[in-house]
């Protein structure tokens, strides 16, 4: 570990386990059941109105607060390629903002589309409804590849350096794996849950090694 984060292990934990509680209340969030009727996601909306919202603030609140530990993840790493660490903090980054922000835009056109009230032609409504409902997961998709990168690049670094148990580090790996099966596999949305689980579990991981070295720290004879 870096001279620099030892002098802030507390400040770093903080952010670690700031990112891996959002990554879990996140996750419970998500797990709600699908629209009765696909073909009718305002209706749907209609009724779930408070929760569509609170995923959305939720989603762009955890992508923004879990960027931090994104990049200071990368000191946690002594003695590694300097570009690999680099790649991995911005892909990370990068992949959660866009994630968070594919999430959000999501759930806020359908929300839009329901505060905009009666239209003339309902149909026409309706179709902009289901282009979103499918829209949605489509946003989602460069986000959850480019965080799966970042996961995996920062799994492989993890793993070489032992600064974290070899657990933690192989569930991050399997959410990396997840990110990059974006494409190949048709259910996005278990794959980003699997990646929602590895981030949590990574960042809590860290925050449990960084407390327990600031208070080795806080003991040592000065």
């Amino acid at each position: 570990m870096r001279t620099d984060v030892r002098a802030n292990l507390r400040i770093h934990a903080l952010l670690a386990f700031l990112a891996g509680g959002l990554s879990l209340v996140l996750l419970l969030a998500s797990v709600v059941p699908p629209p009765g009727d696909p073909a009718q996601p305002l209706a749907w909306e209609a009724g779930h109105r408070s929760a569509y919202a609170l995923v959305a603030a939720l989603a762009l609140t955890w992508s923004v607060l879990s960027v931090p530990f994104a990049i200071t993840l990368g000191a946690m790493i002594e003695d590694a390629d300097a570009s690999l660490v680099t790649a991995a903090r911005f892909l990370t980054a990068g992949g959660i903002l866009l994630l968070g922000t594919g999430v959000f835009l999501g759930f806020a056109a359908l929300l839009a589309l329901g505060a905009a009230g009666p239209a003339p032609d309902p149909a026409v409504v309706a179709h902009h409804a289901r282009f979103w409902a499918q829209m949605r997961y489509l946003l989602t998709d460069p986000g959850l590849m480019a965080w799966g990168v970042g996961l995996l690049l920062y799994g492989g670094l993890l793993w070489r350096s032992g600064a974290l148990p070899r657990s933690v580090v192989a569930i991050c790996l399997a959410g990396g794996v997840a990110g990059v099966l974006t494409l190949a596999v048709f259910e996005t949305s278990i794959l980003a849950l699997v990646q929602l689980v590895a981030f949590a579990v990574l960042g809590l991981g860290a925050g449990v090694s960084l407390l327990r070295e600031s208070r080795g720290t806080a003991g040592a004879p000065r």
